[in-house]
């Protein structure tokens, strides 16, 4: 079409996020043969599942554990001859690692994660990810998407969770585990769970902020799944206890129990921004109608908040300060997320229908949201540098509440309300 124009999503990421460092020929030898050393390998490891893992609970750690060290003991013809979807995955836990890591030269740090992420996405290629899906595939690709937020690639990562969700689609992630396959055990279904969930949360996510239609919508997976599929402390498929046991151990069960609450507490924000939210922000349209909508939204809303799987939902200020530092990532990312899109809520505006911002409602949204922000700051210091996502709603909710955004008489209404 002679009048055709290329659009940009967002206004940036015009460069291909995959940068080819690799022939026509080479094939998996080719990407084996850029692994980082054992050493280093080993370093990225620990710092992803130290930072990046609690937030996305995606990977059985002794599972993936076990293999990894199985595959550093194999000669490298062997290491040529493994599953590429799972290389591929290996590749973007290191890529995900490298950009918390300090290098010597700071510089290099973006372009080690970036080769490393060039890597995953070759392996996969080789694996022919777009008609051959395992879960080593969708969990690469769901971490490729984390990836290209960090990397400030939000065009690419929207197109990529497209896919993504499609792929999940395929292994019927989005279904109830029960009919799916009876074989899978209660931690196999609880995997396939937190996976779906994150999916689900990506794609969502994402849309509620570029205003485009998502993709994840429909399954037949409901918040309480998320309270069947704990694993016991001996292993077995049989469930001794429930969300609600008291947090003391650090065992992997103990560990399993944490991430369902939080999965849940995030599956059912997520679905409740799809419904209520991201629809009519993809169609143009107001959030709400009247205040009176409005009023009944905020309040379910809240409700919302209140009655997720403790130790989630608290307004308490000391939540976050928790010897359990995974806790602490997971009470930050939910309550960020969650403050965040409720003071979306509160500050949208319908003249036409008469609809106002709620300014003390917009104010104590913005207070936990901001405040969940600054308690990552005060607990892990510069590691908020490695969080797009952190950083923009922390952003948004600045201007949001800004004295450029907000008439005089409004903003002095604010302030006196906070006198």
């Amino acid at each position: 079409m002679p009048n055709a124009a290329p659009i940009s999503i967002f206004g940036i990421g015009n460069r291909h996020p995959f940068a080819n460092y690799w022939t026509a020929t080479g094939g998996l030898a080719e990407v084996v043969g850029v692994l980082p050393t054992k050493d280093q390998a080993d370093i990225l490891i620990a710092k992803y599942f130290e930072i990046i893992d609690p937030l996305y609970p995606i990977l059985d750690r002794d599972e993936f554990i076990e293999g990894y060290e199985r595959f550093w003991q194999m000669s490298y013809p062997e290491r040529c001859n493994v599953d590429a979807a799972l290389l591929a995955l290996h590749f973007v836990v290191y890529a995900s690692a490298t950009q918390f890591i300090e290098l010597a030269f700071p510089s290099d740090q973006p372009k080690t994660a970036e080769f490393y992420i060039s890597a995953a996405h070759q392996a996969l290629r080789i694996s022919s990810y777009w008609n051959h899906v395992t879960m080593p595939t969708v969990q690469a690709m769901t971490m490729t998407f984390y990836f290209l937020i960090n990397d400030n690639h939000v065009s690419d990562a929207y197109t990529h969770t497209g896919m993504t969700v499609r792929q999940a689609y395929v292994l019927q992630l989005n279904r109830n585990p029960e009919v799916v396959d009876g074989t899978l055990t209660t931690k196999e279904k609880g995997l396939r769970l937190r996976l779906w969930q994150t999916v689900m949360h990506q794609d969502v996510g994402l849309t509620q902020f570029l205003k485009l239609p998502p993709a994840a919508t429909h399954t037949d997976i409901t918040a309480e799944f998320f309270d069947n599929y704990v694993v016991a402390e001996d292993g077995h498929n049989n469930i001794s206890f429930g969300l609600g046991t008291p947090l003391i151990t650090h065992s992997p069960a103990h560990r399993d129990r944490i991430d369902l609450a939080f999965s849940k507490g995030l599956y059912v924000f997520t679905q409740f921004i799809l419904d209520h939210i991201c629809t009519r922000r993809a169609l143009g349209l107001p959030i709400c109608t009247s205040n009176e909508q409005k009023r009944d939204l905020c309040q379910k809303f809240r409700g919302v908040y209140a009655n997720l799987p403790k130790p989630f939902g608290s307004y308490d200020p000391k939540r976050y300060h928790v010897a359990n530092k995974r806790l602490a990532r997971q009470q930050i990312s939910l309550a960020n997320n969650f403050f965040h899109s409720m003071m979306l809520v509160y500050v949208d505006e319908n003249p036409a229908d008469g609809v106002t911002m709620d300014i003390w409602g917009t104010l104590e949204a913005a207070h936990e949201a901001i405040g969940s922000f600054f308690a990552m700051f005060d607990l892990f210091g510069q590691e908020t540098d490695g969080f797009w996502a952190y950083q923009h709603r922390a952003f948004e909710i600045a201007v949001s509440n800004s004295p450029t955004s907000i008439d005089h008489g409004t903003l002095k209404l604010m302030l006196s309300r906070l006198q």
